[in-house]
């Protein structure tokens, strides 16, 4: 195990204690601003701590796959190259071999031998058989170097491709591989707030205890409330006004109506 094997592993045993610790806790600890925002970078360095080795491995085995098809594609183009170049020798030679069967047979009389002449069990064709024959010929070697002209133009497009992609990925894995390297000098640094987070999420919650258990070692103080008395309600304007008629008092202000009712209070009392 070298020693990045050592601070991966510190690491990961770090997250592992925190997340015991938060497992634990009050959640009211979690939600602080603080420990919230420690807790939030830690989750996203290790999902790239976690996802850019896979995706380094991927790259890389991606490109490798290229870089062994890239050889096979540039084969198959030089091969195809070589076809063209012979059937267009070969159908060069079938046109000047045509040309001069068309011109010599415009000298000879175009007849029909009743029986065919054979040499050494070799059938020897005419002047107009040996021009059908090689135009049929010519026909074939035209196709075939039609054909092997598509097949080496595809060739080409899919070399261009694969190397175009092949370029591709090898600057994207050298990124990856810049920002895996970037996360490992980083490792150190994320075990530290790691750590750092545990002590105080550890801290807190032993204030809160503390705090808690001396909340309850306090006497509870009852407070009992004793329902207040109701005082009688006096009489109203309009009582003390009829009250007063009654008995003969005449009211012509509210100094008359004041009078009149502790009046009537003292009587009734």
């Amino acid at each position: 195990m070298d020693a990045i094997d050592v601070v991966e592993a510190v690491f990961r045993k770090a997250l592992d204690d925190l997340d015991a610790v938060v497992a634990k806790i009050s959640p009211g600890l979690v939600s602080a601003t603080d420990i919230h925002a420690a807790i939030n970078q830690l989750a996203a360095f290790q999902l790239k701590f976690t996802s850019l080795p896979i995706l380094v491995a991927k790259t890389k085995a991606e490109k490798a796959a290229l870089d062994e098809r890239l050889p096979k594609r540039l084969a198959a183009i030089k091969a195809g190259r070589h076809a063209v170049r012979e059937l267009t020798v070969a159908l060069d030679k079938l046109g000047r071999r045509l040309d001069f069967n068309v011109d010599a047979a415009k000298f000879e009389p175009e007849t029909v031998a009743p029986v065919p002449t054979y040499t050494f069990g070799i059938k020897i064709l005419t002047r107009h058989e040996r021009i059908a024959e090689l135009r049929t010929e010519l026909a074939e070697v035209e196709q075939k170097l039609v054909e092997s002209s598509q097949a080496g133009k595809k060739f080409e497009t899919l070399y261009k491709s694969d190397s175009t992609r092949a370029g591709n990925l090898a600057k994207r894995l050298a990124e990856k591989e810049q920002a895996l390297a970037e996360i490992r000098r980083r490792l150190p640094e994320m075990v530290k707030l790691a750590r750092k987070t545990i002590r105080q999420l550890n801290d807190r919650q032993a204030h809160s205890d503390r705090k808690a258990a001396k909340h309850q070692s306090v006497p509870q103080i009852v407070v009992i409330e004793v329902p207040a008395v109701e005082t009688p309600k006096g009489p109203t304007d309009d009582q003390v006004r009829d009250w007063a008629e009654l008995m003969g008092f005449p009211i012509a202000s509210d100094e008359d109506l004041a009078a009149a009712r502790d009046l009537q209070l003292e009587t009734a009392s």
